[in-house]
């Protein structure tokens, strides 16, 4: 007959020795705009590509040298040759570095207002001088493309967003001091409330309302939303609200897939992969009140500022009153002028948006006098 150990009862082990392996990991992200994409397509066949320049990915190492790993993105705008993928835009990711590199990676198109589209990939793939590419040869379909063309194409451009998370190098470390180890119950090995509530997320057991975008379902329970955002808390209070009434909350102004990810955060106070949503996220989650997620979103997106993205970024902040954001947002814009000024979003912002222009005028001004 077995026996429950008891938790007073656990045995405590002397190592002689240990040792530790760490892995060195580093994020990048790089876009890629390619002009009149659509009369590009038409006057290629299959099989013919497009490169983007070499970018780099800068790494500081556990040695502390510092070294660039060079990357670069190639386009098929009709599919690759001998591949029945001419309705479909390939894209792939080769890697410039002569030696094994791990990478986790996925591409998406940037629509016009500096939001996230068809995001595929987020896998693990190991780059070597044999096999130094990977991608998808169905990775955007023509057809969204050219029906959303205002929104994935401005002014004919397509711009894809290529993100990376680079596990570069290890570390070993090892010793002979002594090290106690404890054997019994590893509070760490098990889930927590945000894993049991995301579980919670992807059953259908025991919810009580439904929220439907644009034909997808997402089965939610209500003490759960209204404790999250007061803008549920206060749909489900009243009882002659229709959302109440019908247990049915339509939601026509968001992606499903930025949806699911704000339900994640919800039940389980994390996002996945939080630097591909965060511009749709802030959207969402000032929509809902959602605080917490929208300050994340805020540092995700500072840390990720970029010259192609900063006035669609700087519009956004202003938009939804993102003051942490609009602050730095400006500060970079106004340190890059030259090369922002170039892009799509800052000729929108000069024609439609005066007060933020004034706004960065004014630091401008006032950066020029110092």
């Amino acid at each position: 007959m077995s026996r429950k150990r008891k938790p007073g009862n656990d045995v405590e082990i002397v190592c002689e020795s240990w040792s530790r392996t760490e892995q060195y990991k580093v994020k990048g992200r790089h876009l890629w705009t390619i002009d009149d994409f659509m009369r590009r397509a038409s006057s290629t066949e299959v099989g013919d590509s497009l490169c983007s320049p070499v970018f780099s990915v800068t790494v500081d190492g556990f040695d502390g040298e510092v070294q660039n790993l060079t990357f670069q993105l190639e386009v098929f705008p009709n599919g690759e040759e001998g591949e029945d993928n001419s309705d479909y835009v390939a894209v792939f990711l080769t890697s410039r570095r002569q030696e094994d590199l791990e990478v986790k990676y996925d591409f998406s198109v940037q629509k016009a207002d500096g939001t996230c589209w068809g995001r595929i990939g987020n896998t693990f793939k190991k780059f070597s001088p044999e096999q130094n590419s990977w991608g998808y040869g169905k990775a955007f379909s023509k057809l969204r493309l050219t029906e959303k063309a205002n929104e994935l194409l401005p002014n004919g451009r397509l711009t894809i967003v290529c993100n990376l998370e680079i596990y570069y190098s290890d570390r070993h470390t090892e010793g002979t001091e002594e090290k106690k180890l404890r054997l019994g119950f590893k509070i760490e090995d098990t889930p927590t409330l945000g894993d049991n509530l995301e579980t919670a997320l992807s059953s259908s057991d025991f919810s009580d309302v439904q929220l439907v975008c644009n034909g997808r379902k997402f089965e939610c329970h209500k003490v759960i939303l209204s404790s999250r955002s007061e803008v549920f808390a206060a749909m489900f209070s009243h009882k002659d609200t229709t959302e109440n009434t019908t247990n049915e909350v339509v939601i026509q102004d968001m992606e499903p897939d930025v949806l699911e990810q704000l339900l994640k955060f919800i039940y389980s106070d994390r996002v996945p992969n939080l630097t591909a949503f965060a511009s749709s996220l802030l959207t969402a989650a000032d929509k809902y009140n959602i605080p917490r997620l929208k300050a994340m979103c805020e540092e995700t997106m500072c840390e990720n500022l970029d010259v192609a993205t900063a006035a669609e970024v700087l519009a956004l902040a202003y938009l939804h009153e993102a003051k942490t954001l609009q602050s730095i947002a400006v500060e970079f814009v106004t340190n890059n002028m030259v090369k922002v000024s170039d892009t799509v979003g800052w000729k929108i912002i000069a024609e439609s948006h005066p007060k933020i222009l004034n706004e960065v005028l004014m630091s401008l001004t006032v950066k020029l006098k110092k």
